[in-house]
This record gives structure tokens, sequence and C-alpha cells, in this order.
């Protein structure tokens, strides 16, 4: 949301008032929001927001007054501010975040239990949008420019 905050409304209140408020989530606009998926091994689904600050922030719904966790190192370090949108989401199940960032040329996979960084891995060209598939295959959709390419988990045996 505008001004950082984070507002979640309940579609069964017809008065549309929200029912969760994270004031000052960011310091800047909020754009991108994504609940965890229900698969995950969580007690409450954590919440993520990203701005255009270089933090992005996950949330456990039951106590808003400061972030679960926090992931950075995703956008290049000579950047203070975004200008770009990037797209964190879920993987793994929810027990994983992969992320790109403006200035990177590398897509980071994050740990939503601890936000610890798992892995992080050199593309060759800056990501802007992510999507993971849905199912066990593990598929990451990544948009760069007008191309769209399908990465494949790699696991060790």
């Amino acid at each position: 949301g505008r001004g950082g905050v984070v507002a979640l409304l309940d579609a069964r209140d017809s008065a549309g008032r929200p029912s969760l408020c994270i004031q000052g989530a960011h310091p800047r606009d909020v754009h991108c929001v994504r609940w965890q998926p229900a698969a995950a091994e969580a007690a409450s689904p954590l919440l993520l927001t990203a701005s255009y600050d270089p933090v992005i922030r996950l949330w456990d719904p039951r106590r808003l007054a400061e972030p679960a966790a926090q992931l950075k190192g995703h956008v290049a370090p000579r950047l203070a501010k975004q200008n770009k949108i990037h797209q964190p989401c879920f993987c793994a199940g929810g027990a994983a975040v992969v992320a790109s960032g403006e200035g990177s040329e590398a897509l980071s996979l994050y740990c939503t239990r601890t936000g610890a960084p798992i892995s992080r891995g050199l593309v060759g060209w800056e990501p802007s949008t992510l999507a993971v598939a849905s199912g066990a295959s593990g598929c990451l959709a990544v948009a760069h420019g007008r191309t769209i390419s399908v990465l494949e988990p790699l696991t060790q045996r």
C-alpha cells in the first residue's frame, strides 16, 4: 500500500474495514503482498511484503509488531533504493522464498523459517518477474526483457 502500509481485508466483512493493518511495513510504497502456501509447515501462514527498499519482509499475522524475518542480499549492494518492481514468491511448498533484485543478475533463495539465505545463483541477466509452477516440479518461470525462461531446480542425491 501507499506510504508503506499493508492493510488486509476480510471479504466476509461487508463494511470493508481492514482486519489486519501493518503501519510502516516498509519505508516506501508496498508493491507485493503474498500469502505463504497452506502446504507449508507453519502454525500460521506468513505474509510476504516487498517494496522499493532492498528488504523483503515476512510477517506472522499473530505478531505484527515486527517482521518474523527480513530477507536481504537480493539487490545489488550499490543500490540504496530500487526503481524497478521485482516480484519475490514462495517456492518449495512455502518453505522458501525466491527473489531477484534490481542490478543483480542472480536469483536468491531464502528459508522462510529462519530468513537465512539458502542459495544465490547467477543467471546472467536481470530477472524481473518470478512465478513458481504449482505441483511437485518446482519449475520457476522468470521474465527478463521480452523473454520468459523456465528454470528447473537441481537436486542433490
